[in-house]
């Protein structure tokens, strides 16, 4: 599939959800159509009580995504930085941060490296 129809195709997919015309695995579907990738997860945290709100994906394995947003999340660097930044915040996650906290050898060593994501 070319990258317009795929790009089209997952802009579409946003707009339908905005209108209450789909859910958010059509995003996360075609999101991860359009990156050509293996797998795609939309997260959505409650900074208030510091957990996860809702989990949409496509292409991990069920345990994985219950094993994350049941433990790792608070290990998780992004989730952390998020629950102290201001509202409307975005963060580069492409960059290569460190991992030399506890909780980043949690997040990495126990979580990320046995399922192979890194």
């Amino acid at each position: 599939m070319s990258d317009d129809v795929s790009f089209r195709r997952a802009s579409e997919a946003v707009r339908a959800v905005g209108a209450g015309q789909a859910d958010w695995l059509d995003v996360v579907q075609t999101a991860r159509e359009f990156l050509g990738a293996d797998a795609a997860t939309f997260l959505c945290h409650d900074k208030q009580s510091r957990s996860v709100r809702f989990v949409e994906q496509s292409g991990h394995e069920a345990g994985l995504i219950e094993e994350y947003s049941q433990r790792f999340y608070q290990y998780d660097d992004s989730t952390r930085r998020f629950w102290d930044a201001p509202a409307g915040t975005w963060f580069d996650s492409s960059i290569a941060l460190k991992h030399e906290s506890a909780n980043d050898r949690v997040f990495w060593n126990e979580f990320m490296r046995p399922h192979q994501l890194q």
